[in-house]
């Protein structure tokens, strides 16, 4: 039974080729996208969750207002982690991290080169 429907099916194809073509091309892309966004929520729903405490871990992010515009950024002052850790007793420990604005240039050995996405990190 399976046989005479993948015969039609396949007989199909070839009597319409443009309308198949069309369509398995929708398919395909369809298919990949559905794979992409299913990898996005995944990984949206795993982020940082391969630390023991994952559910103990915050990040402090910051929203004001400039010159009338509205903007949100995940850097705070130098000073709120320490303050938060100081002033709240939930607060265990805490870390700031400060990217490096000009990737700095790193020597080993006789070989020189610039290393990128370099942070500063106090903990």
């Amino acid at each position: 039974m399976l046989k005479s429907y993948l015969k039609a099916a396949w007989r199909n194809i070839l009597k319409k080729k443009l309308v198949s073509l069309i369509s398995i091309t929708g398919l395909a892309i369809a298919l990949a996208v559905c794979i992409l966004i299913a990898k996005f929520i995944y990984d949206e729903l795993r982020y940082d969750r391969f630390y023991p405490h994952a559910g103990e871990l915050y990040r402090i992010a910051l929203e004001g207002e400039l010159s009338g515009i509205p903007f949100a950024t995940a850097t705070s002052g130098g000073p709120a982690g320490l303050a938060l850790k100081n002033d709240f007793p939930e607060v265990i420990n805490a870390c700031r991290l400060r990217m490096v604005s000009q990737p700095p240039l790193l020597a080993a050995g006789i070989r020189k080169f610039y290393e990128e996405q370099v942070f500063f990190a106090d903990s």
